[in-house]
This record gives structure tokens, C-alpha cells and sequence, in this order.
């Protein structure tokens, strides 16, 4: 065979080849796939990065300090836990209120996806306390509302706010 036949040959490939991807292109359920997978690829480039958030570590201290609070410390349980309010710190952290002058920082053992859009949260309970061995659930949460268990439990004092980042003056 000689080069001007080879030419031709591969030629006749190129062209089938270009044929059937015209074919595919014009495939309405291929245009749903294709679609699909960049949906799919943009749902991922969203999760890595809220996972490149979670890299970045703060300290309960630091999560209190930008919060206005300070830790007075570590507690296993919280008795007789009523709580009245709740705010977002990240998606392994909250604070949460139980009455007027009581807060806890609450970190989670691990991400709790769904609790930055959350509109209210549930907790489990163990008795009539919350415990370490309880989780904070998102219920509608686009995960179904699955727990996130409690790691520690810091009870906080709110500062002055002379003393609080928040106020500027330090």
C-alpha cells in the first residue's frame, strides 16, 4: 500500500468518525448526559471547596474571641438543656443559647453538611441533657437531616464589649 493510499484510507476513517460524533451530538439523550455531567462536575467544584474551608483550623479559643466570648471551659453535659437560639460558626461548629446568659460553643465531630442553610436545628438528647454523646441534625438539610455527632461542649462567657474583638477596641 502505498502513502497515497494510506492518506486516503485513514482519510475515510477521520470522516466515519466525524459522521457518528455528528450523530451523537444531535442524540437528545446524550445532550441530557452531557448536561448531567457538567451539573455533576459543578456540584463538585462547590463541595471542594467548602472542604478547603474545613482545612482551615481554628481553635475553640479563636472561634470564641472572633465571637465576642471567652471559654470558662470544657463540660460534658449540659443539664436540663432548653435551648432558645443558635448561631452558625462553620460546618463543625455552633454556638448555642440556653436562656439568656448561657452559651456553649459546640464542636462536631466531623462536617455537619447542611447546617450553614439550616434554618433551625434538632439535637439528641441523653435524658434531659445534652451530652458528647449526642449530635446536633440539620432537618432541612438537602442530607436529610442526618446527626452530627458533638465532639466537645464549651461553656462561654460573653466580654465586655471593651474587650470584645468585635468592638474594635483592644
Amino acid at each position: 500500500m502505498g502513502a497515497i493510499d494510506s492518506w486516503y484510507s485513514t482519510q475515510g476513517s477521520v470522516e466515519r468518525a466525524l459522521e457518528r460524533d455528528l450523530v451523537l451530538v444531535s442524540d437528545p439523550a446524550f445532550i441530557i448526559r452531557l448536561v448531567a455531567s457538567f451539573v455533576v462536575g459543578a456540584s463538585a467544584v462547590a463541595f471542594a471547596e467548602e472542604a478547603r474551608e474545613d482545612l482551615v483550623e481554628t481553635t475553640a479559643e479563636q472561634i470564641a474571641a472572633q465571637r465576642g466570648y471567652e471559654i470558662v471551659g470544657t463540660v460534658r453535659s449540659v443539664r436540663q438543656f432548653r435551648g432558645t437560639g443558635w448561631q452558625y460558626v462553620s460546618d463543625r461548629a455552633l454556638i448555642l443559647s440556653v436562656g439568656a446568659a448561657q452559651d456553649y460553643l459546640v464542636e462536631l465531630v466531623g462536617p455537619c453538611r447542611g447546617l450553614r442553610s439550616a434554618e433551625g436545628i434538632l439535637t439528641t438528647m441523653t435524658g434531659n441533657e445534652l451530652t458528647t454523646f449526642d449530635a446536633v441534625i440539620a432537618p432541612d438539610s438537602p442530607m436529610g437531616g442526618i446527626g452530627c455527632p458533638i465532639r466537645t461542649i464549651h461553656q462561654l462567657k460573653r466580654l465586655p464589649k471593651s474587650e470584645s474583638p468585635e468592638s474594635g477596641t483592644e
